[in-house]
């Protein structure tokens, strides 16, 4: 898990200072609390770091580093802001609770997590506050574009739309073709117009494929080469749906439910679309998108909340580090012990 929080380490002797970073919290728990669980009173010695007054030993950076597989600079880091959180918790009487009482820091820092970063559901007013920033500055997941649903009847020229060729032999002239299926829509259309429901307009496929196999006879075409008749519903879609761009078009362009479509040309072959349905566009109010902002924005504001824990709980205490007990000189190659 990558860094949320980063901090300024100075190295005596090296100089200046450099950026330590620290995991998230929920991984800061994991290893520092092992050290603390496993012992019963800090290793002697000189201490890795000091916050607020208390040693950080060396031997639990080491095995935080250990147990996390991490390198010892980030795992001094991250005991150095478990340190810093344990003490604000205590600060804030949670070690007085009677629920850890026998729990070490990483209890009191999961309980001060809990109460300061989680959002409640149903929010609170500080949480309402915070959704809103999102809802603010993520808007495009709450406007909604206009939705439709069509009935089409079509005659399918190209099973494939276009990115393959039908089987030597079944098109005599494709233009020809072509030509008689939009005629024989274009004959078709009154009858369509008629239709009153979207069922009624999808019970005239028998009367088209009826239409369309006499003008393929007449034109001395085998019945074996017949391309076919469709009827389907489509939809919902917007404007960006992954159809024909030629379909979309038509279908955006008819005026209100009910209407039917001039015989239209895509890839396909050739259609009449009958507008079943329109959901209008619309934007969600903030109160009606906390539900989805809850899903949603949760573990960035969780994240950010816990963020600003860290830094209060980090910035009110006076802390030392003393990372060349812990050989972090010598990054990438053997450790050398303590000093």
């Amino acid at each position: 898990m990558r860094s949320v929080f980063h901090r300024r380490v100075e190295r005596p002797g090296a100089g200046g200072s450099r950026t330590v970073g620290c995991v998230a919290l929920t991984l800061l728990l994991g290893a520092c609390g092992k050290g603390e669980e496993r012992r019963a009173a800090p290793p002697a010695g000189r201490p890795a770091a000091i916050v607020g007054g208390e040693p950080v030993p060396a031997d639990w950076v080491r095995v935080a580093a250990t147990s996390e597989g991490l390198d010892l600079e980030d795992a001094l880091g991250r005991a150095v802001e478990v340190a810093a959180m344990g003490r604000l918790a205590r600060d804030r009487g949670m070690d007085r609770l009677a629920s850890v009482a026998s729990e070490g820091r990483s209890a009191l820092v999961r309980i001060l997590l809990a109460r300061q970063a989680e959002l409640a559901d149903p929010p609170t007013e500080r949480d309402r506050a915070d959704l809103l920033r999102a809802y603010q500055e993520h808007e495009t997941w709450f406007v909604h574009p206009e939705i439709r649903t069509v009935e089409h009847l079509a005659i399918i020229l190209d099973e494939t739309g276009g990115r393959g060729t039908r089987p030597r032999g079944l098109v005599l002239d494709p233009a020809a073709e072509s030509e008689d299926a939009r005629e024989v829509l274009a004959g078709f259309l009154p009858l369509a117009q008629g239709a009153e429901t979207p069922e009624s307009f999808a019970a005239l496929r028998p009367v088209l494929e009826q239409r369309w196999r006499e003008r393929w006879r007449a034109a001395g075409r085998a019945d074996g080469a017949l391309p076919r008749v469709a009827e389907e519903r489509i939809g919902p879609f917007d404007r960006q749906g992954g159809y024909d761009p030629a379909f979309l078009a038509t279908a955006f362009a008819l005026a209100s439910e009910g209407a039917t479509s001039e015989p239209v040309r895509t890839a396909y072959g050739w259609h009449l679309l009958y507008l079943r349905e329109v959901t209008p566009a619309r934007s969600v109010p903030f109160d009606e998108a906390i539900p989805e902002l809850l899903v949603k924005a949760k573990t960035a504001i969780e994240t950010q909340r816990a963020v600003g824990i860290v830094r209060e709980a980090s910035g009110r205490l006076g802390v030392q580090v003393h990372p060349e007990l812990l050989s972090l000189t010598q990054r990438g190659g053997a450790e050398a012990g303590p000093h």
